[in-house]
């Protein structure tokens, strides 16, 4: 299992960007989330991100949810869309399978607590609007 960290500056701009990289790799995505308020926000600008590109996702609780390729959900659902990669917001724990672990962060104290636990992390951080890659360990 590959495991990845980011601290960012702004984690919803960084979502969306991301999942559209992910999802035109043909990965399958679940996106774990803590805030209902965060996830929503995320759905409608998915929707809206670019006119000449679509991503297709929906929430947990979609008919949908078992065929699309990009899932939203609560912090330790099940890997419903049989996902390669899991997309997770200020969460420490991995709940389930992946080969693929992203963690993302915009709070420093809990990036500092994720890189403590998981010493094998590949760890970046975005510093304006650059990335430069921290050490771990």
């Amino acid at each position: 299992m590959e495991t990845t960290i980011y601290k960012v500056d702004d984690a919803l701009d960084f979502a969306v960007k991301f999942l559209y990289k992910l999802y035109e790799k043909n990965h399958r995505v679940m996106v774990l989330y803590q805030d209902e308020e965060f996830a929503n926000e995320l759905d409608r600008v998915l929707w809206i991100f670019k006119q000449s590109a679509f991503v297709p996702h929906v929430k947990e609780d979609s008919q949908l949810a078992e065929m699309t390729p990009i899932v939203l959900a609560k912090q330790n659902a099940a890997n419903i869309n049989k996902a390669d990669v899991v997309l997770m917001f200020n969460q420490l724990d991995v709940p389930g399978e992946y080969s693929r672990v992203v963690k993302v962060f915009d709070d420093r104290a809990l990036y500092e607590q994720a890189k403590q636990k998981d010493k094998s992390a590949i760890c970046w951080v975005q510093k304006d609007e650059k990335w430069e890659k921290e050490a771990n360990g």
